[in-house]
């Protein structure tokens, strides 16, 4: 791991974030950054058990990931933000067994998730990589632990049902299910299971000269 060069001119670092997830876009406008978001060359694979067979699994899964869609932006996008730090991240859940949870791609899928999950505690692990146009960069992954206390299995079937769980690793998003009165508890930074650990991204994005346009409380 490369360590991160001094700080530019603020007015001159653009962020770009290297993820098609309106989730992470909307934590870093939370926090006041305005990223310019673009799709990843690198597809996340559909099992992460498979996938890093030959790896250690656990949180090092998601910085593997985060470093793999760093690598694969191409030259070009480089030389159209010359001046820029480029954000890409991956989240996964590690279920009490151990095993990867990735994002599931069907219904049947997103429900054999959320069954292993409830009445039980597993844990988010999100990579982050901050990739510069001069080729350094900067990677970390932050966990937080989860517990999803007891859900009837008519409301699984509900959830899944309506789709809501497209697009999400372990098939859920927290302040959503918490919103419609799931019992779920965190333990760590909350935006860490949202997709971007925010508590120890922003100081980071900070040091490397990227202005906050905006603060909101």
């Amino acid at each position: 791991m490369r360590a991160v060069s001094p700080a530019r001119s603020p007015d001159s670092i653009a962020l770009v974030l290297a993820s098609r997830s309106p989730r992470r876009a909307q934590l870093l406008r939370g926090a006041g950054f305005e990223p310019i978001q673009v799709t990843p060359y690198f597809q996340d694979p559909a099992d992460p058990n498979e996938a890093f067979a030959r790896t250690p699994n656990g949180p090092d899964a998601a910085l593997h990931l985060a470093e793999r869609k760093a690598e694969s932006l191409p030259p070009e996008l480089f030389t159209r933000y010359p001046d820029a730090v480029f954000l890409t991240s991956d989240t996964v859940g590690i279920a009490p067994d151990g095993q990867l949870v990735g994002t599931p791609e069907s219904s049947d899928q997103a429900l054999a998730m959320l069954r292993g999950l409830v009445g039980r505690r597993h844990v988010i692990a999100t990579g982050v990589c901050l990739h510069q146009s001069d080729g350094t960069f900067e990677s970390f992954v932050a966990t937080a632990a989860v517990d999803l206390g007891p859900v009837d299995e008519d409301e699984l079937q509900r959830y899944v049902a309506s789709g809501q769980w497209a697009g999400k690793a372990g098939g859920y998003n927290l302040i959503e299910r918490q919103t419609a009165g799931w019992p779920i508890t965190v333990e760590g930074d909350p935006a860490t299971v949202m997709g971007l650990p925010m508590d120890r991204l922003t100081p980071l994005l900070e040091q490397l000269g990227v202005p906050r346009i905006a603060t909101h409380a």
